[in-house]
């Protein structure tokens, strides 16, 4: 999927392409699974019927050159599985309080290094961890002060998982990365919780990590 992304941008804008591409930054976009289909393994996808998927980004400069790059080829392959662009649908924005419940609609991976025989090694975290939390804000804050310049006046964001759906392992450049379904609520600075609604929570988000949808925009946390 990935791939596929980052193809359709460099069909409409090859200058933003290659600067997504070569940054070691964070990139701030995000999409989901895809839906409409059956993981079958190294033989690819089992198509129900209409497959799609949820793309996000805060930055214009991103998002218009993938819709674009879309409409200059809508034949293409996603792992091997020949498909036909039908339609693009844009989703009107969403009012965004400093209260709201979402749930995961691709896994959010969090990280932190350990040392293993005085070498740092990359470990993922679990809800269950407390760093999971203090490292999702961390990510929260690092990714306003790229896309704003600067640091919020306020920058406290809270979260609180009312259900862990299920973890997952994914492969990323030769490693396997344990990420999380979660339904979780966040409160706090509405214009940091906005930006992780459509740039994506936690890690790695421009590798198919993070995407939420809002299920509740209510003050009550239900748990």
């Amino acid at each position: 999927m990935g791939s596929f992304i980052y193809s359709s941008i460099e069909r409409a804008n090859s200058n933003i392409s290659e600067d997504l591409h070569y940054s070691k930054d964070i990139k701030l976009f995000t999409f989901s699974d895809l839906k409409g289909v059956i993981p079958m393994g190294e033989k690819g996808l089992l198509i129900k019927d209409i497959c799609y998927f949820y793309f996000s980004s805060p930055r214009k400069d991103i998002s218009v050159p993938f819709i674009e790059g879309l409409f200059k080829n809508t034949s293409f392959h996603i792992v091997g599985v020949p498909l036909n662009l039908e339609s693009v649908e844009v989703i009107k924005d969403i009012d965004i309080y400093d209260s709201i419940k979402f749930k995961t609609i691709s896994p959010i991976c969090i990280t932190t290094k350990i040392n293993v025989d005085n070498n740092l090694k990359i470990w993922d975290l679990s809800p269950n961890d407390i760093k999971f939390y203090k490292n999702l804000e961390k990510n929260l804050k690092r990714k306003y002060s790229i896309y704003y310049g600067g640091e919020s006046e306020n920058s406290k964001v809270n979260f609180e998982i009312s259900r862990v759906l299920r973890s997952t392992k994914r492969k990323i450049k030769n490693t396997f990365h344990t990420a999380h379904y979660i339904e979780f609520r966040a409160y706090g600075n509405p214009d940091l919780i906005k930006l992780g609604y459509e740039s994506g929570f936690g890690e790695k988000n421009s590798m198919g990590f993070g995407m939420v949808e809002i299920i509740d925009t209510g003050a009550n946390f239900e748990t």
